[in-house]
């Protein structure tokens, strides 16, 4: 498995509502994508009312609204780890 930075890029936008957190973590799977479906399911958030499911789409899933790069310093990082940059396990 690799480790892959995944920072946000547009904070503005209102898919971020979907996250718990918004700012750089770390994510340890097979594929980007599995990483940012990873990162996805760790930080998803109860809807706020009225707001549709278009809207709640996690932004890590978008590579419009974050990046996701491999990141071959992180190997200290255990398979399924998702940390942020205080080193901190993200929430299961």
């Amino acid at each position: 498995m690799n480790a892959y930075r995944l920072d946000p890029i547009d904070l503005a936008h209102l898919r971020w509502k979907a996250s718990s957190i918004r700012e750089v973590v770390w994510a340890v799977a097979d594929s980007p994508e599995e990483a940012r479906k990873l990162v996805a399911a760790r930080t998803v958030r109860a809807p706020d009312s009225g707001q549709t499911s278009a809207k709640l789409a996690s932004p890590w899933l978008d590579d419009r609204l974050t990046s996701c790069v491999w990141e071959p310093s992180r190997a200290d990082l255990p398979d399924g780890a998702v940390v942020d940059s205080r080193g901190r396990d993200v929430a299961r």
